[in-house]
């Protein structure tokens, strides 16, 4: 089952553990991780952008590869919120940011409500911020207001 996951998408086989996972290569090694439940708030842009386009556009750009993964899953399984925040990163977000400049206007919507930290979500442009427990997360998104979601992790 796996094998035909890891076909469909890279991402895929992640979502057959029912809980959070470290993925490494194209999907092939999946790792449970122990991570706390995180609060976020999904704010939804009212565009679409395939990944084939992001990863595209990544290339045209000559984007770097990203950090190591290591660091952050030590500070997610402690649950520390501002490390999170400071180490969160996505390869894909200025590229598409520099195309649809809506990404970066929702990021600091999200900042300037109060989350901890804020970035697109994988190819995007659903963008979302970090919150520090759930009345936090209500706060962040009734300050957004419509088409924010609120959110809570698998933990």
């Amino acid at each position: 089952l796996a094998e035909a996951a890891a076909h469909v998408g890279s991402d895929v086989p992640a979502l057959l553990r029912g809980g959070p996972v470290v993925i490494r290569g194209a999907g092939s090694k999946v790792e449970p991780t122990p991570v706390p439940p995180l609060h976020l708030v999904l704010l939804p842009l009212g565009f679409s952008v395939t990944a084939e386009e992001a990863y595209r556009w990544w290339d045209e750009d000559g984007g770097p590869p990203g950090p190591s993964i290591e660091p952050m899953v030590g500070v997610a399984a402690r649950g520390d919120l501002e490390a999170i925040a400071a180490r969160m990163a996505n390869g894909l977000e200025g590229p598409v940011e520099r195309r649809h400049a809506e990404v970066g206007r929702a990021r600091e919507r999200l900042l300037a409500a109060g989350a901890v930290g804020a970035m697109m979500s994988g190819s995007g442009p659903t963008v979302f911020g970090l919150c520090r427990d759930e009345a936090h997360r209500g706060d962040i998104a009734s300050a957004i207001g419509p088409p924010a979601v609120a959110v809570t992790t698998l933990g």
